[in-house]
């Protein structure tokens, strides 16, 4: 249980918080199944590119700060905070220059080392209230 809650940690320390996109493929299965579909991005681990690719576009100091992660069997469960200062323009908006902080809670389902499933929210109201947009 340990050295899955570690593996989950480590994911968004190297792919989040590290910026390395490359590694992406090598963190997912083949047959990933993301459960958190955002309009307009393809499914799966080119998905999870684009959605990491969009938000580091949007906000170059993105950082992710988890909170705690429980492990039962293969899945994990992690509560975060995401932090950040729209510069790039989030989602087609224009950039707003102002910082973000938002909470969200997420699950992964991992398979062999790797990650097989995902389900996740975050306070999405609440980015866009402090984007000034909602």
């Amino acid at each position: 249980m340990d050295d899955l809650r570690m593996l989950r940690r480590r994911f968004d320390e190297e792919v989040v918080n590290g910026r390395d996109l490359d590694a992406v493929p090598d963190w997912f299965t083949d047959d990933y199944v993301d459960h958190v579909d955002i309009p307009g991005l393809p499914p799966g681990v080119e998905g999870v590119v684009a959605r990491h690719r969009m938000l580091i576009t949007a906000m170059p100091d993105l950082h992710v700060e988890v909170h705690e992660v429980i492990a039962q069997g293969d899945t994990t469960a992690a509560r975060f905070t995401v932090t950040g200062t729209d510069t790039g323009g989030f989602m087609g908006m224009p950039a707003t220059g102002k910082a973000v902080s938002v909470t969200g809670m997420d699950f992964m389902r991992f398979r062999d080392g790797r990650i097989s499933e995902h389900w996740g929210e975050m306070d999405m109201m609440g980015l866009l209230q402090q984007l000034g947009v909602a």
